[in-house]
């Protein structure tokens, strides 16, 4: 489910599956965005009952190790596009701050 307050620039994303936390050895402070393909025991233990191939998984570097988020498809390209279109405002809004200096 997906919550926007367009006044406040705000997007709530409201995911179907819950985010874990895992402890991950220290140095490991990369986000990473996966497609969950991996058929490995563990994988599958963690996946569950949702088909592989399904779902994106996104890994978060926190002070209590990596927080990970399933998303689905369509909760990924709507987060996807809103990041896109922030990005473009940052970039357009930039711009137009250098032209006036």
């Amino acid at each position: 489910m997906l919550s926007y307050d367009e006044e406040e620039g705000i997007l709530w994303l409201h995911p179907v599956f819950a985010a874990i936390t895992k402890q991950v050895p220290d140095g490991k402070q990369s986000i990473i965005v996966t497609i969950d393909d991996c058929d490995c025991e563990d994988c599958d233990q963690d996946r569950g009952p949702v088909d592989m191939v399904s779902t994106l998984l996104i890994h978060l570097p926190t002070d209590a190790g990596i927080a990970i988020q399933r998303l689905s498809a369509k909760e990924a390209r709507a987060l996807g596009n809103v990041l896109v279109d922030y990005a473009n405002d940052l970039l357009d809004f930039n711009e137009a701050l250098d032209d006036e200096r």
